[in-house]
């Protein structure tokens, strides 16, 4: 999946970071793109359109795929396998009750149960978060920048301070 993916990106000139990076030009764009496949998925789900549904929750992977690549999110297989590893550790509900969100079909956490550190995979695959100090742009993290290409950040106007 990811070589697919890649491929389409570079095809269309969309950035890949070499290194992991917080961009939030581009998640802003990509949660624009993201949030109109889920509503996708809504209308087909109201329309009662199986195919509608399947395209959209694909189409939602793709996007959400394509947008760990331009953030520079190395071994997306790997990061997953941790989460799913984590995830096999949830139980089954005795009931609907038992639920956050009231389902039978449910699996919650168990006490004790711990989530996969995705933090500790990031930095095991090059992520360094940056320092972040007292009157530092939060987008940003004081660096002023945008995205890779060079852009500013919007939320701070390049400034890097709030």
């Amino acid at each position: 999946m990811e070589t697919a993916v890649r491929d389409f990106q570079e095809k269309f000139g969309f950035p890949l970071a070499d290194e992991p990076e917080w961009d939030p030009d581009m998640l802003e764009e990509r949660g624009v793109h993201l949030a109109e496949e889920m509503k996708e998925f809504a209308d087909a789900v109201e329309r009662e359109d199986f195919p509608g549904v399947v395209d959209s929750l694909l189409d939602w992977m793709y996007v959400a795929y394509g947008l760990l690549l331009c953030l520079g999110v190395r071994d997306v297989h790997g990061i997953f396998m941790g989460i799913h590893a984590a995830n096999m550790g949830k139980v089954k509900p005795r009931s609907a009750e038992d639920s956050k969100r009231g389902f039978l079909l449910d699996a919650i956490k168990p006490p004790g149960w711990r989530p996969y550190d995705v933090e500790k995979a990031l930095k095991d695959r090059g992520w360094n978060p940056p320092e972040e100090g007292p009157g530092q742009c939060p987008t940003c993290r004081g660096s002023g920048e945008g995205r890779a290409d060079g852009t500013k950040c919007r939320e701070c106007k390049g400034t890097g301070e709030i």
